[in-house]
């Protein structure tokens, strides 16, 4: 990592050290929520569930489309600026898994979670470390 006026330059190295960061933690907090269950039961897991659906079912479209729109910027931008686009594309992503993850561990249902995690690796592919002055 160098550094020009106080801005830091992002190399691949570190834009993939970044990427790597943020997809452990979804896979950390997913494997810790699907071990330590569900926190609530009964009626109430079924009513925040039912609730809890149609939000993630927003936020996985909605991130999707906020991604689509960060693509077609960070193609007509390069080095720092298309830097900055791609992890903001990968932090989408990593919502949507977060998510899926804390809707995981408050019901025990894991398709929102294993959603997420999908939209996040489509994030990759969408997003991908370019090269050396990337």
């Amino acid at each position: 990592v160098r550094t020009l006026n106080h801005h830091i330059i992002m190399s691949t190295n570190v834009l993939q050290i970044i990427r790597m960061a943020l997809f452990s933690g979804v896979v950390l907090l997913g494997l810790a929520a699907f071990a330590i269950g569900p926190q609530l039961e009964g009626t109430e897991q079924a009513t925040i569930f039912s609730e809890m659906r149609m939000v993630f079912a927003v936020v996985a479209l909605g991130c999707i489309f906020a991604m689509k729109i960060l693509q077609s910027r960070v193609s007509r931008v390069e080095g720092e600026a298309a830097a900055r686009l791609t992890i903001a594309g990968w932090a989408l992503g990593e919502a949507t898994a977060l998510f899926g993850a804390i809707i995981l561990l408050m019901t025990g249902v894991l398709w929102p979670f294993l959603i997420g995690v999908g939209i996040m690796l489509a994030s990759f592919v969408l997003f991908p470390v370019g090269g050396p002055d990337s």
